[in-house]
């Protein structure tokens, strides 16, 4: 019983992880079409530096 529950967590965190890298990606992709312009996504630079 402790033992699904441990294992569950970690997928919860792992899955967690993904989705964050995944974010990161997407925004990544949006800066290099976009040049960074667009109002919503800071350009790259921006984002280093904070």
């Amino acid at each position: 019983m402790l033992k699904k529950d441990q294992e569950k967590k970690c997928e919860d965190k792992k899955s967690k992880i993904i989705e964050e890298q995944n974010e990161e990606l997407d925004e990544k992709k949006l800066d290099d079409v976009s040049g960074g312009v667009g109002g919503m996504k800071k350009p790259p630079s921006n984002r280093r530096s904070e």
